[in-house]
């Protein structure tokens, strides 16, 4: 009896010796198995990123020879027909080959003189359609040196491309696997023989009105202030927030620290940090407190996006900005956000904007930026328009549905000015848009999706 007992043990006992064996070959084999699968999906997304970046390139060798071949043809035409089709040509191929660089896996900082290079081109030909071809003037000697200019860099950039592309189909070279910071990487010496070819070229004096420009700001008004007065003026702003928002009053207890000072910029500020939630950003130079921040965990809105819009009124005039008129307002699930511009005359002042979050919780301000506000805002001497607002609704599109017109003052992206406008806020197919036209010309400058 005792030896069948036993026997029966050491049976079950390699039963299940056997049964482990075998899960553990099944297991290492559903393993492998499964690791294979996470392989084979691996070397396809590479070979299908490696397939669209090559295709990319084969975009981008077409477009940057289209564009030279299209800036030849600009050389030669005396037709304004024939200027006007070829420059609209042009600025079409340039935008097809930036987004081909920018789609390419390369750093933009690492190609930035061929990025701007392919820029210039796109800003230059909307320059010359907009000043000499709908008007139907002639192309000045300037116009033509330039674009003979071009003509002759994007010579270079097509050489060494057709040279890149070849090299890449003739040694099987990957895309994906390109590192500009590798130099021991054969694609690392294609690009940048591209980029040190650009760099080598002299920079073009384009006149004022082609490229983009950020405007520059007013001075600060005021003299340096010291740490401590950063700290005293930070302190000030968060008395007065928690004097209307009892929620943060537990602030006034907290010291304040300067978190980190910046000196070379074009606005120098002290960064002042309460505790782990308050961020108040003060300009050494009078002292104005231009961001802040104040971060916690939001609970469930209770709060109307109208709520939180009276509240941001309230703190502006708090603050001591009145005369503020709310030109954008937005919510998500638990805050708003408003932007304000001063308003002068009836005037728009679109410089001088204000940003502002509130949580919708209880209404406390999460952050508030009025840098625009402290370095474009002054008391200006306003232009009377030339025109109606009646001479400007007969002149639109008789599809736009009109809701609001009212003047606007706006910075010029090409220059230093600033535009008086009448904005048109209103609706075509259900899409809803703000129009800024000139208020002396009636020209369309600007039209924003709303």
């Amino acid at each position: 009896m005792k030896t069948n007992m036993t026997l029966q043990k050491v049976r079950l006992q390699s039963f299940v010796i056997i049964l482990l064996a075998t899960l553990l070959v099944t297991s290492n084999g559903l393993t492998i198995y499964h690791l294979q699968q996470i392989k084979q999906t691996q070397v396809k997304s590479l070979y299908q990123a490696e397939a669209m970046y090559q295709r990319v390139l084969g975009e981008l060798c077409s477009s940057v020879q289209i564009i030279h071949h299209q800036l030849a043809q600009l050389l030669v035409t005396s037709s304004k027909e024939q200027m006007l089709y070829g420059l609209s040509n042009l600025w079409r191929e340039v935008y097809a080959a930036i987004q081909s660089l920018g789609t390419l896996p390369i750093a933009m900082h690492q190609l930035e003189q061929t990025d701007l290079l392919l820029h210039d081109m796109a800003e230059y030909s909307y320059h010359l359609m907009k000043k000499n071809m709908l008007p139907q003037h002639a192309l000045s000697a300037t116009d033509w040196t330039h674009l003979e200019d071009f003509y002759h860099r994007t010579e270079v950039v097509q050489q060494e491309l057709e040279q890149l592309e070849t090299a890449v189909l003739s040694n099987n070279f990957f895309l994906t696997s390109i590192s500009l910071d590798d130099e021991s990487n054969p694609l690392h010496t294609a690009f940048q023989n591209i980029e040190t070819h650009v760099r080598a070229f002299p920079t073009i004096e384009f006149e004022e009105g082609v490229r983009k420009i950020a405007p520059e700001s007013r001075p600060i008004s005021g003299t340096y202030i010291s740490e401590t007065d950063a700290l005293n003026n930070a302190n000030m702003f968060l008395q007065t927030l928690a004097a209307m928002q009892p929620n943060i009053a537990s602030v006034q207890h907290t010291q304040g620290d300067i978190a980190f000072i910046i000196d070379n910029a074009t606005i120098p500020v002290y960064g002042v940090q309460f505790g782990e939630h308050y961020y108040v950003e003060v300009s050494q130079i009078g002292g104005h407190v231009l961001q802040y921040y104040y971060t916690r965990e939001l609970s469930q809105a209770v709060l109307t996006l109208d709520d939180a819009k009276i509240q941001a009124y309230n703190i502006l005039h708090t603050l001591h900005l009145p005369n503020m008129v709310c030109v954008e307002q937005k919510a998500d699930n638990n805050t708003a956000s408003f932007v304000f511009v001063p308003l002068q005359e009836n005037v728009y002042l679109y410089p001088d904007m204000i940003k502002m979050q509130l949580a919708l919780d209880d209404g406390t301000l999460l952050n508030f930026d009025q840098t625009h506000y402290q370095t474009n805002h002054y008391n200006r001497t306003l232009q009377h328009p030339s025109l109606t607002k009646q001479e400007i609704r007969e002149s639109r599109n008789p599809n736009f549905q009109t809701e609001s017109i009212h003047l606007a003052l706006i910075s010029d992206l090409y220059s230093s000015r600033e535009l008086l406008t009448y904005e048109l806020r209103g609706t075509i197919a259900g899409e809803s848009f703000a129009i800024f036209i000139d208020a002396h010309t009636g020209e369309e400058l600007r039209i924003i999706h709303l």
